[in-house]
């Protein structure tokens, strides 16, 4: 998914519309709750707590950043995500040199 917004978000980069991408890690919700998921124990343990993964999400979001990064992806996010945004606007600019 995060490969194909990349993209979307390039074709549409002359346009009004701004793609943003939030990477959510698990939450506390109910999709784990025992109802739901009945194989599973503490199901509600899983992740972290609705209200911090909101109000992190909420500060990404209202910062205007594209990609908004909860939680502990955020090592992983850092780590190698500017290395491959790197190669994939590489990639770009050399594909719009041959086609232009």
């Amino acid at each position: 998914m995060h490969a194909y917004i990349l993209c979307l978000r390039e074709q549409l980069r002359e346009s009004a519309v701004k793609v943003v991408e939030l990477f959510p890690p698990a939450v506390q919700t109910e999709l784990h709750d025992e109802k739901h998921q009945p194989n599973i124990k503490n199901g509600r343990q899983i992740g972290i707590p609705l209200e911090q993964f909101t109000n992190e999400a909420y500060k990404g979001l209202a910062a205007g950043k594209e990609e908004v990064v909860v939680g502990v992806g955020q090592d992983w996010y850092n780590k190698i995500e500017p290395a491959r945004q790197e190669f994939f606007h590489g990639m770009v600019k050399m594909m719009r040199q041959r086609h232009d």
